[in-house]
């Protein structure tokens, strides 16, 4: 995938206007510092997001803006975004977690909740996240200002 400048991936993930860019390249930072990898690195080290990168910002911002704190928000989005790499074709993944503390992340198509008994053990929390509908969003939103640029 091409890599899209971290600034631009940051204002198609919320539509920010620039001078809230600084607040939020805080936010992500502070996100890296606390292990959560959901933007791709470069082999020095820099931070080069993609789409799918952009897609699971969009889902981060969103996750802070419902009042998630950012060390959870991170933490979701970490785990999202690597379900996005291990099911690229996936439309929706779904992250469960269990009463016994497990977690897992698969494809939202092959888990079934309805018995609320999954892999060994009750089904406590379901998050289902849209990918495609995250992709598009990032993807709409860069498109939009390589025409302003």
């Amino acid at each position: 995938m091409q890599a899209i400048p971290l600034e631009r991936a940051l204002v198609a993930a919320d539509n920010y206007p620039k001078k809230r860019l600084v607040d939020e390249l805080v936010l992500v930072r502070r996100a890296a510092d606390n292990g959560d990898d959901f933007i791709s690195r470069s082999d020095t080290g820099r931070l080069t997001p993609n789409i799918d990168d952009t897609a699971a910002l969009c889902g981060y911002a969103d996750l802070i803006r419902a009042g998630y704190p950012v060390k959870l928000a991170g933490a979701i989005m970490s785990r999202i975004r690597a379900a996005m790499r291990d099911y690229p074709e996936a439309d929706q993944l779904v992250t469960v977690t269990l009463e016994n503390g497990n977690r897992f992340t698969l494809p939202a198509d092959t888990v079934d909740l309805r018995s609320g008994y999954n892999s060994g053990g009750y089904v406590t929390f379901a998050l289902i996240a849209d990918c495609r509908n995250l992709r598009e969003r990032a993807q709409r939103a860069t498109e939009v200002q390589d025409a302003a640029a």
